[in-house]
């Protein structure tokens, strides 16, 4: 994942100018801290300038990828734009030297991120009118793999879950002890190279995580099949969106194959390999989030 750091990198000192001029991305962007034990543990938030105490807002988080950062995070999805466009926090954690514990077979961080996303939600209910029944994470790479794993560990506290170009770790697969089931969206370039689509030691092979979502969840095999529109020709990829439905709990499992997509985020401004424009994976992760809720009865800390 080094190649895509340092080309991140390169790509964030360029377009800093974006942040410090632009007021959508600067007036309502707020660091913060929390102390778990011993330890301080980061974030960066953007709160919609439609904000008003008097009203519950609902909560997702955006978990960066190895080696990167809230702020590169932020510049590679654009989500704060979605946040404001349809009035929901955003919040961007900090994992542990740039990483999230997800049990990677290799030296790996050892931080138990479950508790930490699990304090942040209580921190920021604190501070904010969260609808403790509209919380949602979602993540790239090393991030996407942290949401699957709040998926099967925080499924009391986290509504649904997006991937973006992440996976699970093989061994983990029977350790997914979720308490429900997990709406969940998969988006996955066939082109990847940093978590390939056919699998490795890694991760689980791109469409054995959709079955294994798609098992879990009691969700019908049979999936609608729907061609996105190919409007960005000069994009190089092409995307199909595959929904499973008749899940239990009245979740969903929905896919989106990116043919030739690399490892990227769709529709980001950062053009990091192939990266697709027919759709933005920020604002589908919304529109997949928003169809789903807990019953305010059974949410815990509400």
């Amino acid at each position: 994942m080094h190649l895509f750091q340092i080309r991140l990198s390169i790509l964030f000192g360029l377009f800093l100018f974006l942040i410090s001029s632009s007021t959508l991305l600067g007036q309502q962007k707020i660091k913060g801290e929390i102390e778990i034990g011993d330890q301080k543990r980061a974030y960066r938030l953007y709160l919609p300038s439609t904000y008003t105490s008097d009203q519950t807002i609902p909560l997702v988080f955006n978990l960066h990828g190895l080696t990167s950062d809230p702020g590169q995070q932020q510049l590679l999805t654009q989500m704060n734009e979605v946040a404001e466009a349809n009035g929901f926090i955003v919040c961007y954690p900090k994992g542990k030297n740039r990483s999230w514990n997800v049990n990677f077979p290799f030296p790996h961080s050892k931080e138990d991120d479950v508790q930490f996303i699990s304090a942040l939600i209580d921190h920021l209910k604190t501070l904010y009118n969260i609808d403790l029944c509209r919380v949602y994470a979602c993540g790239f790479s090393n991030g996407g793999y942290m949401s699957h794993k709040l998926a099967c560990e925080l499924s009391d506290r986290i509504v649904a879950i997006a991937s973006v170009s992440g996976s699970i770790v093989p061994a983990e697969e029977d350790n997914c002890t979720q308490s429900r089931a997990v709406p969940v969206l998969q988006i996955h370039g066939k082109a990847d190279p940093i978590v390939p689509y056919k699998g490795n030691f890694n991760g689980l092979a791109v469409e054995d995580l959709v079955d294994f979502w798609v098992e879990k969840n009691g969700c019908s095999t049979q999936s609608t099949k729907t061609k996105i529109p190919n409007n960005a020709k000069l994009d190089l990829s092409k995307a199909i969106r595959y929904d499973f439905g008749d899940c239990k709990d009245n979740a969903a499992v929905a896919f989106y194959k990116v043919k030739n997509g690399g490892h990227t985020w769709p529709g980001s401004k950062l053009v990091l390999g192939v990266t697709n424009r027919d759709f933005e994976a920020s604002v589908e992760i919304w529109n997949f989030f928003k169809q789903f809720s807990f019953e305010k009865e059974k949410v815990v800390g509400q």
